[in-house]
């Protein structure tokens, strides 16, 4: 790197933090792997000539974009080192190759950066960074879906030297026109990798599926089956819970517990849940949550004793659930997501193995093969269930 890209110009009118906060931004993106921290406060400050309030504004900037953590006495930590693309076009380091991402938020904040969709793309990130590879996302939902037109990103991808671009299934073509971008993508010659969260192929238009698309898909199923059978042979009773808008996903997953509960001679019961959706300060929604009628329902079959497995449709409804009742011994409860929430109310959830994707991801860009056209991985369950809880010891699924 050379003397004058560290160069910081004070007469400049983009303030000198801001400065700091792209020199080292840039830097992120083009270390090793290898290097996982930041050099100190003090280090930085001498480096660049500046005092520590301008290192510490720009370093802050980093962390709330979520490129590092910062802990006392360990510097900073890099924690992705992808960056997002944002007009007019983005500044990277030459490589071995560069991906796009393309994306939408769930959520109504695009500066939100929890959801399953950025811990697939830090999981990506991580892999392609070996390879070399570099990656830039696109998040559709910027400026509310205007500013990123299909012919702007056409132009973005051209212009960083893009020539696969990965794209999530459910970017919503009553909000985006994504019928558009795939035809000016096909007619421009990318290859296109489709992410699914399912094995359900409907999800996406089977028009797009053309010889330079190949897909990644999650099956959780046999999964679901794993945990059913890895939990105690005296179980006498599944209930099955989701929120109304979750119930195009929901259903099979039911019907796998439905169909488990009739082998095994076991009650079943599936409760669809009003959309009582959470909000936060400003009045936005956050996530679906059970509403108290449903809850009530649930707490007054745990109240017969029976021992009980309780499937949620994600996180968001065990840890909703949870905030209603207290779980009761005769119960376990499961979600799905693996959010931060499972791990610190020590309920089992299950999420869709972000790892196996990324490697899939890989393999499919790599191998770009139109004799594969997609690779399905299966999701992971993870048990937190306390040892004394299941009344006997179990083996450990494979």
């Amino acid at each position: 790197m050379s003397t004058q890209f560290y160069n910081i110009r004070n007469k400049s009118s983009i303030p000198r933090y801001e400065q700091i906060y792209h020199i080292l931004l840039k830097q992120i993106i083009s270390m090793s792997g290898e290097n996982e921290y930041l050099a100190y406060e003090s280090d930085l400050s001498k480096k660049y000539d500046v005092s520590r309030n301008t290192i510490r504004r720009a370093l802050n900037k980093l962390r709330i974009n979520g490129y590092i953590e910062t802990k006392k006495k360990s510097g900073s930590r890099i924690l992705k080192r992808t960056i997002e693309a944002h007009r007019p076009i983005i500044y990277r380091e030459t490589s071995t190759g560069c991906i796009a991402f393309i994306i939408s938020n769930d959520t109504p904040d695009s500066t939100i950066r929890t959801d399953i969709r950025w811990n697939l793309i830090n999981e990506t990130e991580r892999v392609f960074k070996k390879k070399r590879i570099s990656m830039v996302v696109y998040n559709l939902r910027e400026e509310d879906w205007t500013f990123w037109t299909p012919e702007k990103v056409i132009e973005s991808l051209n212009s960083n030297g893009v020539k696969q671009v990965i794209i999530d299934s459910r970017i919503k073509p009553e909000h985006y026109p994504i019928s558009r971008l795939f035809k000016l993508l096909h007619a421009n010659n990318f290859q296109i990798i489709i992410t699914l969260n399912s094995t359900n192929l409907e999800e996406i238009n089977c028009s797009f599926l053309t010889s330079k698309t190949s897909f990644t898909a999650v099956n959780v199923l046999p999964t679901i089956k794993q945990t059913l059978e890895f939990y105690f042979s005296d179980t006498e009773e599944i209930i099955f819970v989701y929120n109304i808008s979750q119930k195009e996903f929901a259903k099979s997953r039911a019907e796998v517990c439905q169909k488990f509960a009739q082998e095994h001679k076991l009650s079943f019961i599936a409760l669809c849940a009003e959309n009582n959706v959470k909000k936060d300060i400003n009045e936005k929604p956050i996530s679906p949550m059970l509403n108290i009628k449903t809850a009530h329902t649930i707490k007054k079959r745990l109240s017969k004793g029976k021992r009980t497995i309780c499937f949620c449709a994600n996180d968001d409804t065990a840890t909703s659930l949870l905030s209603m009742m207290k779980c009761p011994s005769n119960c376990i409860i499961i979600g799905f997501d693996n959010s931060a929430l499972s791990s610190k109310l020590n309920f089992s959830s299950f999420d869709l193995n972000n790892e196996a994707r990324a490697e899939a991801l890989l393999t499919l860009y790599i191998e770009a093969n139109p004799d594969v056209r997609g690779i399905i991985t299966e999701g992971r369950f993870i048990n937190r269930i306390p040892e004394e809880k299941t009344k006997k010891t179990i083996k450990k699924i494979k």
